[in-house]
This record gives structure tokens, sequence and C-alpha cells, in this order.
């Protein structure tokens, strides 16, 4: 689990030392009329009862409300019993089969209650049915710890009805990664003080603002349960804000901004095992090799420059392509031997 980056639980624990309090659990929802003892001592859950007190049952998967194979399959061997008071209610509680953890280390409310899909019902829906029977806050259903490699689509798409990698969903993965992969290159640019890169028909809103907007936006998509195409969404829109702002954006706004957009994509899992807490600038890959520095960073900024002339009204002369594309020139005689390759590519590149 460790090589797909997914972090270690806080508590490990087994059914065997939770017999008392899973005992006690059962005995809560006995009391609260939602579950029943028959002669061998087995307790079920009360599913009408249940309903009739105005509950929902099988809210995960309600088309599977009614069937009855698929519930019995789900018991399995715990189904069988001429004592239950209907064929659709489950077992809370076997002698040889005493059930599962309950809240002793996870509090008076569950948040998330992830695993595999094929178990939404009818097990996630009976332990939904019976958190709800004990009194306590509602539950939901989620997924976790995708592979890194496919983490985009799973964020992209969130997972809930199954994800399908189209090739749509690869282009916009695609293109989010280099938008943000450019974003970062941009703000570790020494030369990056001032970001004029584009008009906009529209008022530009200031990017202090935009950042505020987008933290936002990000807690109330998180709380949604976690409606991560919206997050990556905002992402998005923030950086395109920084893209196209024509005001000056000062060197703290360009790190405060970085460190959030990467923080951010720390928590998604974008970022190897990086620290959600950490300051640094940037995912993994964005690095740039300090022989690189000399010509990768003004190329990014002739790359700006000209989109920002690109899509102003302006027509751009020939004289003014020159200047631009002049701004790349290194001098030779300054190349260390290290970033002679480099040079030479950037060389080719001019003349080509």
């Amino acid at each position: 689990m460790k090589d797909l980056h997914v972090l270690d639980p806080d508590e490990l624990t087994r059914v065997t030392e939770y017999g008392p309090k899973i005992a006690e659990f059962v005995e809560k929802i006995v009391a609260n009329r939602f579950a029943y003892a028959t002669s061998d001592g087995s307790v079920y859950f009360d599913i009408h009862s249940f309903e009739k007190a105005g509950h929902s049952y099988a809210r995960l998967e309600p088309w599977n409300r009614n069937n009855q194979p698929l519930q019995r399959d789900g018991e399995g061997k715990l189904s069988h019993s001429v004592e239950k008071r209907s064929p659709d209610d489950f077992a809370l509680w076997k002698a040889s089969r005493p059930g599962e953890p309950t809240s002793k280390k996870l509090g008076g409310q569950i948040d998330i209650h992830s695993g595999g899909i094929d178990l939404a019902f009818p097990h996630h829906d009976n332990e939904l049915a019976q958190s709800e029977a004990v009194g306590r806050a509602k539950t939901s259903n989620g997924v976790t710890g995708p592979l890194e490699a496919y983490a985009l689509f799973f964020l992209w798409e969130a997972g809930v009805d199954g994800i399908e990698i189209t090739p749509e969903l690869t282009q916009t993965a695609s293109a989010w990664e280099d938008k943000l992969n450019n974003f970062f290159v941009k703000v570790k640019n020494p030369s990056t003080q001032n970001v004029i890169s584009g008009r906009t028909s529209t008022p530009c809103i200031s990017l202090g603002r935009a950042l505020v907007t987008a933290k936002s936006k990000l807690h109330e998509h998180f709380c949604d349960s976690f409606d991560t195409p919206k997050v990556m969404s905002a992402i998005s829109e923030l950086v395109s804000t920084f893209n196209n702002s024509g005001q000056s954006v000062s060197a703290k706004q360009m790190e405060d901004l970085g460190q959030w957009i990467t923080q951010t994509v720390n928590i998604l899992g974008l970022n190897g095992t990086a620290s959600p807490e950490g300051t640094e600038i940037g995912w993994r890959g964005t690095d740039i090799p300090e022989p690189t520095k000399p010509f990768v960073y003004p190329l990014s900024t002739m790359r700006d420059v000209l989109r920002s002339a690109a899509m102003s009204q302006d027509e751009l002369s020939v004289q003014q392509l020159d200047s631009i594309v002049a701004t790349t020139i290194v001098d030779e005689d300054e190349v260390s031997v290290a970033s002679k390759p480099y040079f030479q590519v950037l060389k080719n590149f001019r003349t080509e």
C-alpha cells in the first residue's frame, strides 16, 4: 500500500477485541425498536420498523431494495433462520460470527465509509442502516487510494458510477496536467515579476480575490461528497486567472499562489508522498535542472509574451516578433560546459 502512496491507518483493530462494544451497539438498536432477538440468541435488524419510522433502506442502491437473492448472498449462512420476521431482515449478531468493529475508535460519527462497489448492496447499505438505527449521524460511501498514474482520471470522474477512460477524459486530464506544469515553471521563473499574458473582455479580478474565491470553492466542493471534478476545475480557473491577468503580480502573490496550489495537489495525492504542510512550490517533474535554467526560463517568458501579443487586438509586426525572440539570446561565451547541450538546442530552435 505504501507503494501506492496510501497512508498508514491511525488505528488497526481486531473484531475479537471489541466483543462487549459490539454487543452494546446491538443492544442500542434493539432498544430503539429497530432490531429483535430470536430464541437461539441471534439478533436481526427489522427493516420494516426502520422504514416505518421514516428512514430509507438501500439508499446506496435503491433499485435493489427487494432483491432477495442478492440479500441472501450478502448474508451467506447467516440468512437461514425460520424466526426472522421478514426474509429481508439481516443478522446483527450470531454466536458464530459476532459482527464487525463499531465506532469506539471512530468517535460519534463516521464521516467516510469506503469499500468495493460490489459490496454497496447489501453490505454497505446494511451498515448504513445500522448507523442510523443506533442514533449516529448518517454515513456515506467513498473510495480511496487509486494508483498515482491514474489519479487524474479518478479525480476528474469522481468514480461514483464507475470510470470509463475515454479519449476525451484522457485529453482533459493531460491538458490540466500540462497547464499546471507550465504554471509551476512560470512561478519558479525568477524573471516572472510582472505577468502580462493577454486581455480579457471582462474586468480582471485581482489575483488575491481569485485565490480567496478558489479556497472557498475548494472547501465547498470537498464538503459536497468530495466533488473532485469541481475541485480540479476550480484549480484550473485560478491558474487561468493568473495567466490572463493584465495586472502586475508581486513575487509574494505568486509565492502564495504557488504554495497553495502545490499544497492542494499534495492533498489530492498527485505529488507522491509530499506533505500538504510543505512550503515547496511545484510537483515532481517541474524542477528545472540548474544547467537548463538560462534557457528554459527565457523561453517560458517568450511564450507568455507571444501569447499575450497574439491575444491582443493589435497586429504583431515582424520587428516586434524579432524583439520578443531576441530576449532568448544567450552569449555563448558565458555558457557553462554543463549547459552547452541546452544552448545548442536553443540555438537550433531559433535558427530553424
